[in-house]
């Protein structure tokens, strides 16, 4: 008991300059975060595409579908369609004016009515890629196929009654089978159910960001601990071991002081920012200090898992040079690869799965989930064993470092 009240006396020692340099990183955090935002929602991908059209639609049925349903489907809400020669096309495509454009062969319409559709040219950038791409190249392929189907289906229906001599009632089924295709091309919406799946675990990019961030905070606070804990003389150890505090018990105290260190400068900081910012200053997440006082002991699972990790890091390190590199290399890849800095489910799978095993891409999945509502057996099993795998380390580690003469 008088180890752990001795090394609580020498965590908190540190305490102040550690609070200080969190809150320089807390502020921190939150330009490149509200900078990342920004650039989010002012990206390529997140604005309305414009795509060219070039060849003659203006007096055929592909024209006159093509304008009834951006004037009067949802489609209009994320894409132009422009008519322009093809040389202007490619002038504007090569400076960026347009996302695409699609060529028009001369005779499509008459192909059509033969009974042989023409391909239509999709021409893209050749930088093309990302979400914006495939979103792009899925409404045009959509398009494309309501189009040309539903013409096929009308002039094959023309070809059946003439076939079959009924000619005077080609008009008025024409008439109406083009009203059933428009009917369900403008009705798509009404038909469809919007799942909006989110960047991971179903959170907004704000909210991901704010879990990702967060982690990625806390590892960096850890480092202002290193001279607490980073030790090159074990002789002071190996004098508790000859005085009954193992390995074992020596971890126990150091670890928990730590931790009691952390939790505590969490808090404070919490109260801190709800005091300064206010709720609601982090895209659409609104959390009060209330709000973050509720969450506090669910968040326990993680903080434990984390402040083990980051002890490890110093139990390792026999320097404090070592210790301080140890704990910032560690902390960005696997800060990387855990998703704390780009999108998990973007990542690569198998990456995916590597980096939520480790302690910090498992704290930050734990974060997530928790936010969301739902916190999966699997995270809390991963986040419980990284926890204990880093404690048993620690000792290891420690007991080597005593014994070693």
């Amino acid at each position: 008991m008088k180890y752990f009240v001795s090394r609580i006396k020498t965590v908190f020692r540190i305490f102040p300059r550690a609070f200080a340099l969190s809150l320089v990183l807390v502020l921190l955090s939150a330009v490149v975060a509200v900078g990342f935002l920004n650039a989010d929602g002012s990206s390529q991908d997140k604005q309305k595409l414009t795509v060219g059209i070039v060849g003659n639609t203006q007096d055929t049925f592909l024209g006159f579908g093509i304008d009834v349903i951006l004037k009067m489907d949802s489609t209009e809400a994320v894409m132009n369609v422009e008519s322009m020669t093809e040389s202007d096309a490619k002038f504007r495509l090569n400076n960026g004016a347009i996302a695409a454009y699609i060529v028009v062969p001369d005779g499509f319409v008459a192909s059509i009515t033969s009974g042989e559709v023409l391909p239509l040219d999709y021409v893209c950038s050749q930088t093309a890629g990302g979400v914006g791409t495939v979103f792009r190249d899925e409404i045009l392929t959509a398009v494309s196929r309501m189009l040309v189907h539903s013409q096929k289906g009308v002039y094959g229906m023309q070809r059946i009654a003439y076939a079959n001599g009924l000619h005077s009632a080609v008009s008025k089924s024409t008439e109406e089978m083009n009203l059933r295709y428009f009917s369900l091309m403008l009705n798509r919406p009404n038909v469809l159910t919007l799942n909006v799946s989110g960047i991971s675990s179903g959170l907004s990019l704000d909210a991901y960001l704010l879990c990702g961030l967060s982690v990625l905070a806390v590892a960096f606070f850890g480092i202002s601990y290193s001279s607490a804990f980073v030790r090159n003389d074990m002789t002071p150890n190996r004098s508790l071991a000859r005085g009954g505090i193992g390995a074992l018990k020596q971890i126990v105290c150091e670890y928990f002081a730590y931790f009691i260190a952390m939790a505590t400068q969490l808090l404070l900081l919490s109260v801190c920012v709800s005091a300064f910012v206010g709720a609601g200053a982090f895209g659409d997440i609104e959390l009060s200090l209330l709000d973050a006082l509720a969450y506090a002991p669910r968040m326990l699972p993680a903080l434990l898992c984390l402040t083990a990790f980051q002890f490890l890091c110093f139990t390792v390190a026999s320097r404090l040079s070592d210790g301080i590199m140890l704990q910032f290399v560690a902390t960005v890849v696997l800060g990387y690869i855990g998703g704390c800095m780009y999108p998990s489910d973007l990542l690569p799978k198998g990456m995916k799965v590597v980096g939520n095993l480790f302690p910090i891409g498992a704290t930050r999945e734990y974060l997530c989930e928790m936010l969301s509502g739902i916190v999966s057996t699997y995270t809390i099993v991963t986040v419980s064993v990284s926890f204990g795998v880093c404690l048993l380390f620690s000792v290891f580690a420690r007991k080597i470092r005593v014994n070693k003469v």
